[in-house]
């Protein structure tokens, strides 16, 4: 063979064999490595569920860390929760889409009762505040301009169990908020105007983080259309965790009216009307958290400890779902069979049932009691099986399905009911009340779970993280 044809023969089998060691790298998968520190940083925060009043959408929020800032923004996704006149197997979703452009920093979104509007916290342009975005018949497609109703200030000072920041008026047409604010005439005299040198008169005269403001926390309230912000309370309180009455004349909310708060921790529940007139409605020596109106106007449901406490930090003593009569004259204890620390109270539509979150064998997920007392029950399965929930009963996973308990951070209850499907076996577990909840395990980082579409079963709705572990070796616990 001549030389010549010998050096091309030569090359030729040389690309051949670079092309096909290139085409057999691109046909093997790519191995997962193990997690390493720096990945903690890359997963995503997701969150804050809201279900919109009619059923149909679910926004949530998704923190990521960029250098040393946090940014949250806000996702929204269309999740049928198949009412029932639905004929569908499933609920129906559609890939998540971002609600605002890339921006935007935002937190605590709430749709407003008809399912038109978003409300939610951020600060944009120098502003913080409270903005509304109109979601123009649901289109998700369509521009968005968030709109600023009012301006917010905070205070540095650490509230337990802050609560609610945001609630809309029944008829969507106005916003009660939070709001910190220096009110002069209520500050003690021997504070100088300077802050050098700094007289301390007060037990909790710092923050977490540093010397604690003058600012009470209080509650204000604005038209949505033409805003107008006005403030409702006032006093050397700290006024927080709100909740609007179904009649729309009332707004329910926390805060501390002992002669010395920092001595005495003791919140109760109080009611403010639209003319600033306010009412208490507990009267206890511990302390009430996260009030939620009933839809019915008759009830609050709450989270409250029985003994009474000096501190604002943690108690020792499990919060308990409670509820009391909109006048304060009839309360009674729903859960206090269950050993468990309960929070974050929600009643279903017909006020029949309050749900909460509660901790179980390393499980803490959704619980659901009776109004009017009884047996608090489960209301998600107890694990997950990949993507599915387990209706298998703790202790009786698999070397190959390993129970895999979750942990739910957050969830919202649809205001519709789900058909009963006549599977006693899944009716066992579960609610006719559908539920979104923000959940993540030892081997899942959080996303955003619909349960109780019409078969009753689970579909995750969003897939953040999904990229990072499945790239990762995630190792399951024992």
């Amino acid at each position: 063979m001549p030389k010549s044809l010998m050096k091309t023969f030569c090359l030729v089998a040389a690309l051949l064999l670079v092309a096909t060691s290139f085409s057999s790298g691109l046909a093997q998968p790519r191995r997962p490595v193990a997690m390493s520190p720096a990945d903690i940083l890359r997963v995503a925060n997701v969150g804050e569920a809201q279900f919109s009043p009619n059923g149909q959408w679910v926004v949530y929020s998704v923190s990521t860390v960029e250098d040393s800032e946090t940014i949250s923004t806000l996702w929204l996704v269309h999740v049928d929760a198949s009412p029932l006149n639905s004929t569908a197997s499933t609920a129906q979703t559609s890939a998540p889409v971002l609600l605002l452009g890339a921006d935007w920093n935002c937190s605590n979104p709430r749709w407003s009762p008809d399912s038109s509007r978003i409300a939610f916290l951020s600060e944009h342009n120098s502003q913080r505040g409270v903005w509304v975005v109109n979601l123009r018949n649901n289109d998700p497609a369509r521009e968005r301009e968030p709109r600023l109703i009012a301006e917010v200030q905070t205070t540095n000072f650490f509230i337990t169990y802050a609560g609610e920041s945001l609630a809309w008026s029944p008829d969507s047409k106005r916003i009660a908020y939070i709001s910190a604010f220096e009110d002069v005439t209520q500050t003690p005299a021997n504070i100088p105007a300077q802050e050098d040198p700094r007289v301390i008169d007060r037990i909790q005269y710092k923050s977490r983080t540093s010397f604690s403001d003058v600012r009470r926390t209080h509650i204000w309230i604005s038209s949505v259309d033409k805003p107008e912000p006005r403030q409702l309370t006032s006093g050397y309180f700290y006024d927080h965790a709100i909740t609007f009455s179904p009649n729309g004349d009332e707004i329910a909310f926390l805060s501390n009216h002992e002669a010395d708060p920092d001595a005495n921790n003791n919140s109760d529940i109080f009611a403010v009307d639209l003319h600033g007139e306010v009412r208490q409605i507990t009267m206890t020596k511990g302390c009430e958290y996260e009030p939620a109106w009933s839809p019915d106007g008759k009830w609050i449901a709450y989270t409250a400890t029985k003994r009474d406490v000096t501190t604002i930090d943690s108690v020792a003593e499990d919060t308990h779902v409670w509820v009391t009569d909109a006048a304060g004259r009839e309360r009674r204890e729903l859960n206090g069979a269950q050993d468990r620390r309960a929070r974050d109270p929600q009643w279903s539509a017909d006020s029949q049932l309050v749900f909460y979150l509660a901790g179980d064998n390393g499980c803490t997920t959704v619980f659901s009691v009776a109004a009017k007392g009884g047996k608090a029950e489960q209301a998600l399965p107890n694990a997950l099986y990949g993507d599915q929930f387990s209706f298998l009963a703790v202790g009786r996973g698999s070397a190959n399905l390993p129970v895999n308990r979750y942990q739910v951070s957050s969830f919202s209850l649809a205001q519709i009911r789900r058909p009963r499907t006549g599977d006693l076996a899944r009716e066992a577990f579960g609610t006719e009340w559908p539920v979104v909840v923000s959940l993540s395990s030892n081997v899942q980082a959080s996303e955003i779970w619909l349960y109780g579409g019409v078969r009753n079963e689970a579909q995750r709705v969003s897939g953040h993280n999904l990229g990072l572990i499945r790239s990762r070796v995630v190792v399951q616990s024992e």
